[in-house]
């Protein structure tokens, strides 16, 4: 009853498409259409979908400018590029501490250094001076026992500095890793 309502053309359609499991979404929008236009009751497109599958025609993908071609091939370099130093960061931590580091002149860590041994010595120096005035009661031993253990802190910050700097030189293959 329905079919009488449509077009030639479009009925011919319908019936070809019949018995097929799949209805181009085309053929069923023109056939609602064509009924809603002769005043029928025509079946909404969702309850024509339901009791079938439909075939929906593949979009064209549309063709990119040479410019845009270029702008993503620009943004997938950097991603990559990311993802790479993403992947590799602990890896290269090393090296980026070494670039990101302020360096300091070699005159001023010299400097510091002295002001470091200096600073132990004399605290030596005081520590000894009231460790023999206890042991000691002449005043020239107090003194000489104070001068040995401001000796002692030199000798050690010495040592210390032998140590540190031959690590330098050598690398920084014993360093603690994290």
């Amino acid at each position: 009853m329905l079919a009488q309502a449509l077009p030639a053309d479009l009925r011919s359609d319908a019936e070809r498409h019949a018995d097929r499991d799949l209805v181009p979404w085309r053929l069923l929008h023109r056939a609602c259409k064509a009924l809603r236009e002769a005043e029928q009751p025509a079946p909404w497109l969702h309850i024509l979908a339901r009791s079938g599958g439909l075939h929906l025609p593949t979009p064209e993908r549309a063709a990119r400018s040479e410019e845009l071609e270029a702008r993503m091939g620009k943004l997938r370099s950097r991603a990559a590029e990311r993802e790479y130093q993403a992947l590799v960061q602990d890896v290269t931590r090393n090296e980026r501490e070494e670039r990101e580091r302020v360096p300091v002149s070699s005159a001023l860590r010299e400097v510091g250094f002295g002001v470091h041994v200096l600073t132990v010595m004399a605290a030596c120096f005081v520590a000894s001076l009231i460790a023999g005035r206890r042991a000691f009661t002449e005043p020239a031993a107090q003194v000489l026992f104070a001068a040995a253990g401001m000796l002692v802190a030199l000798l050690v910050e010495t040592g210390l500095f032998v140590i540190r700097d031959s690590r330098g030189q050598h690398g920084d293959d014993n360093t603690r890793r994290d």
